[in-house]
């Protein structure tokens, strides 16, 4: 329940998005095929890591906050996390329509000795990719960092370790693309293999990491899953209720 709903449907549709680009690569090379290729390589991904980041900088606001002062942080009300992770997906958005408006897509052919025929591909280099999905390392990045950060937040929201082992796998994921998406420049079929690839194993990565841990507390765990009191007054979420146990725990230096 400390989830948040409304960001967990955002990136279950950033993974359906994910799941879909594959079959992008599969359609017929045309102007449109091919530039709906440039759109789907980077929006399920900004889509699911504008989530996250969300995600993540709002619990590190919260517990930053909450450790020097007991005013509420602005901007953690669910309305305005979605309206902050739209803003995020929009700039990947409009980046990718600059990259279309600069460099129109293209369909070239290939004269493939053995078995002798024409193939046609849409021709997109490695350089435009990897600046096309620059926005999403950035987003990785930040999440990876403030995943970091949030690591030791108490009991009831440690969620974010789960969100860490998502944002390490991917950086996993995304080191060993770039060097193997490089060095296949002059075949394309390696290239888009290896970036579908690439991208369906990020859903799959952040579904896994994320969604599964909540599917186990849901069937076989139930009573954890519960609101605390304390959670309507740091982070605006949950209902009080005198008769729930209190959780809700922050470890302090012993100095203090």
């Amino acid at each position: 329940m400390a989830s948040g709903r409304e960001l967990c449907y955002v990136i279950l549709v950033g993974i359906v998005l994910c799941y879909c680009f594959p079959f992008i690569v599969l359609l017929r090379p045309t102007d449109i095929s091919c530039g709906a290729l440039r759109i789907g390589m980077g929006l399920g991904l900004s889509v699911c890591y504008s989530a996250i980041f969300t995600k993540t900088n709002r619990l590190s606001r919260i517990f930053e906050v909450s450790l020097k002062f007991t005013k509420r942080p602005s901007y953690i009300s669910p309305e305005s996390q979605v309206m902050i992770c739209v803003c995020l997906v929009l700039i990947q958005i409009t980046l990718t329509a600059l990259w279309i408006i600069i460099k129109p897509p293209i369909v070239l052919q290939k004269l493939v000795p053995s078995p002798r025929m024409w193939v046609i591909y849409c021709g997109v280099d490695g350089i435009s990719v990897l600046l096309g999905l620059l926005y999403n390392m950035v987003l990785l990045i930040l999440c990876t960092v403030y995943a970091y950060k949030t690591r030791n937040i108490p009991e009831n929201f440690n969620e974010t370790k789960w969100i860490s082992f998502t944002m390490y796998s991917s950086c996993i994921i995304w080191l060993a693309f770039i060097p193997i998406f490089c060095s296949a420049m002059q075949d394309y079929k390696v290239q888009t293999t290896i970036l579908s690839m690439s991208v369906s194993a990020s859903g799959t990565v952040t579904l896994v990491c994320i969604f599964l841990p909540k599917i186990y507390i849901v069937l076989f765990h139930p009573e954890r899953n519960v609101r605390y009191p304390s959670s309507t007054a740091t982070t605006g979420t949950g209902t009080c209720d005198s008769s729930q146990a209190v959780r809700y725990l922050r470890t302090v230096p012993k100095s203090s």
